[in-house]
């Protein structure tokens, strides 16, 4: 049996894009547009602030890292000195 041919893939109205026709379709236009620029401002500045926070927290752990390698280093010269002595 054969299968019936496929429906031509539409997009769905939301998706398709036109430019307004009216002074108040572009008004609206005009407010989402706006909207959605302070939504991505707001956005921007959260991701920089996390950044900032974030390079901020890895230098602390460079610092504590080097620290414990530079510990470590010292107890094991150390224990190699003791070691050597007899």
């Amino acid at each position: 049996m054969k299968r019936p041919q496929p429906a031509i893939h539409r997009r769905p109205a939301s998706a398709v894009a036109r430019s307004p026709r009216t002074r108040t379709e572009a008004a609206i236009e005009l407010v989402r547009a706006e909207f959605e620029r302070e939504r991505l401002d707001r956005d921007l500045s959260l991701l920089a602030r996390r950044a900032a926070l974030s390079a901020e927290t890895r230098d602390a752990c460079r610092l504590k890292s080097r620290n414990l390698r530079a510990m470590l280093a010292e107890a094991d010269a150390r224990e190699t000195a003791d070691r050597k002595t007899p």
